[in-house]
């Protein structure tokens, strides 16, 4: 883990557990914040480009699990997420799972669909 990448880190949180993953290039970091699972990706020169909180379904914006129950009938909702950049742009990820296989789905902060992956 690059030095960089700890000291940015340890500027931002204070958990008491951190599990560590390489990610192509990236380190993304995943820890708890006053119970709630929250994950950040670093740069190898540690800047933070992102971090993921765990929301509530209730907490997406409107109509967000309606497009997913109508798009996907048959893939189960199985984590819903708040992501934001560097830029503080804001998206929306719904992980759907389907025959052992997870998937996400992707919304702007309003809402919009932007993309399964």
């Amino acid at each position: 883990m690059p030095t960089a990448v700890l000291e940015s880190f340890k500027k931002e949180f204070s958990p008491e557990k951190v599990k560590w993953m390489k990610e192509e290039n990236d380190f993304e970091a995943a820890f708890e914040v006053n119970g709630v699972e929250t994950s950040t990706v670093y740069d190898a020169s540690g800047h933070r480009k992102s971090i993921e909180v765990e929301i509530k379904e209730s907490e997406l914006p409107a109509g967000v699990i309606d497009y997913v129950k109508k798009n996907y009938p048959s893939e189960k909702i199985k984590e819903t997420e708040k992501i934001t950049d560097d830029k503080n742009v804001v998206t929306y990820e719904v992980e759907v799972k389907k025959d052992k296989k997870s998937h996400d789905v992707i919304f702007d902060a309003k809402g919009t669909f932007m993309k399964y992956d």
